[in-house]
């Protein structure tokens, strides 16, 4: 059954960037150890928005019609100049900016977003690391530097880079800012999809853009383009991803997903949206890739976003928001156990370690110069919009205590699920030599009379049971 959409959207007035009064010494702000960005824009242009709501039944706050200013951007720090786009050029040098977000994007700490005219790489990593799409956000509690370090210890395909940086527009300082990544394909150091490949976004604020893809699952949600970007999808790239999107979904009701997902990486996202406990479901940002338009490529999930909802403390513990949620939802429940399998395998591979790098990375970040420099950055920020009160050590304090109690409980709640016993070929809920010799006498063509559980024999999941399971039930053994 078609659906149709009444897009009544109001819109507000046109917002131009909040004004910050004249509160805070810019040599303060030079003095205070971290790198300084200053963008002065032509003409002192302010780069305006309207707020947009969303149609009936659909979710979110949004904004429309962001202007496109243009800039002259430096990066300095301790006196050095790091970066210098040069004055603005079309083409050439400088750089344009806008306000990005949705409901992010009418706070007081306004989020950009930056493009070079000239691709760099202003973490200042090395020339392979260049590109064009910067983003300016903000990250009050630290809460996506925390998000980011999880992304990058459960594996996910991609982590952005990012530095904390102190911000001057038009000779005004804007307070602490995350300068990172976007989301992007960049084959050198983001999002490494080929030219005819695909990332997209389940999207719950799809209905402000000119181009997506219905969902089947869910009212609410639907997809919508990273790469290409929407204005240059031709139909036929829309025809194939629309293709792909449907073979998806289907699976998800019909149990055969794992011919048409990468199971590990949906398994991996899952562990590490579930360790942090974001509160937000519909606009926790899904990205997913493909790696190519060919059918020898499975959708895989992109990296962890929009983590500023995560390890918010309650009585009693919480799954992430999007645990039982859109794919989710479909893939725990499924009595396909590929997935339930793949998710407890992860999960007792990093527990052994991951918490305690946490706690190792979070001590060594409160006694590192970085950190006295955020301090000090932080008394500056509560001048113009800054709402934390605490110092760097106390927020990050709670989030060890946080990681130290989510432990415990995951474990509880994990060990609950019902997967594949791996390994468990005759059903007898132990895993020994006699599982052993039942893999071997399958794969020689003399399955044992009574239970055997193809689904069990297949110890590493590669979707066949051969002489790797075998070798990799011994090293289970």
């Amino acid at each position: 059954m078609k659906r149709y959409y009444l897009f009544f959207m109001i819109m507000q007035p046109l917002f131009a960037v909040s004004s910050f009064s004249d509160n805070v010494d810019l040599q303060e702000v030079y003095n205070a150890g971290l790198s300084v960005v200053s963008i002065t824009t032509v003409n002192g242009e302010v780069p305006t928005y309207e707020v947009i709501y969303p149609p009936e039944g659909c979710l979110g706050l949004s904004i429309t019609n962001a202007t496109k200013v243009p800039a002259r951007m430096t990066i300095t720090r301790n006196g050095n100049v790091l970066y210098d786009s040069g004055e603005y050029v079309e083409g050439k040098s400088g750089l344009t900016m806008k306000v990005r977000g949705n409901t992010s994007a009418i706070q007081k700490k306004t989020p950009y977003k930056l493009k070079l005219q000239k691709k760099a790489d202003l973490l200042n990593r090395g020339d392979k690391c260049k590109d064009k799409n910067w983003l300016l956000i903000n990250d009050e509690y630290f809460r996506t530097m925390v998000g980011l370090k999880v992304n990058e210890l459960v594996g996910l395909q991609w982590t952005p880079a990012y530095e904390y940086v102190n911000f001057v527009f038009n000779g005004q300082y804007r307070g602490l800012y995350l300068l990172i990544e976007s989301v992007d394909r960049n084959t050198d150091c983001r999002l490494n999809v080929s030219k005819t490949g695909y990332i997209f976004e389940y999207d719950a604020y799809w209905w402000k853009e000119s181009k997506r893809i219905y969902s089947q699952l869910y009212y609410c949600m639907q997809y919508t383009y990273k790469y290409p970007d929407s204005d240059d999808v031709t139909n036929e790239q829309h025809a194939y991803l629309k293709s792909v999107v449907n073979q998806f979904e289907q699976s998800l009701k019909d149990g055969d997903y794992d011919n048409y997902i990468d199971v590990n990486s949906f398994a991996t996202w899952m562990i590490g949206r579930d360790i942090l406990g974001c509160k937000d479901s519909a606009g926790s940002n899904i990205f997913l890739t493909k790696y190519d338009n060919t059918p020898d490529t499975k959708i895989m999930m992109g990296n962890m976003w929009d983590l500023d909802s995560s390890m918010k403390k309650e009585k009693e513990g919480h799954w992430d928001g999007a645990h039982n949620q859109w794919f989710w939802g479909y893939l725990f429940g499924s009595t396909n156990k590929r997935f339930v399998t793949a998710y407890k395998r992860r999960w007792n591979e990093l527990k052994p370690t991951l918490f305690n790098q946490m706690d190792a990375y979070l001590t060594h970040f409160v006694n590192s110069e970085e950190c006295t420099a955020l301090d000090k950055s932080l008394v500056l920020d509560r001048k113009v919009a800054g709402k934390n009160k605490n110092t760097v050590a106390e927020v990050l304090g709670s989030y060890k205590q946080w990681f130290s109690d989510r432990k415990t409980w995951l474990d509880g709640q994990i060990s609950k699920l019902k997967g594949y016993k791996l390994g468990d070929v005759n059903c007898d809920d132990h895993v020994n030599e006699t599982d052993l010799k039942g893999i071997v006498d399958y794969i020689m063509g003399n399955t044992p009379e009574g239970t055997f559980d193809v689904n069990n024999a297949d110890v590493n999941q590669d979707k066949d049971v051969n002489a790797a399971d075998v070798v990799a039930l011994i090293n289970l053994l």
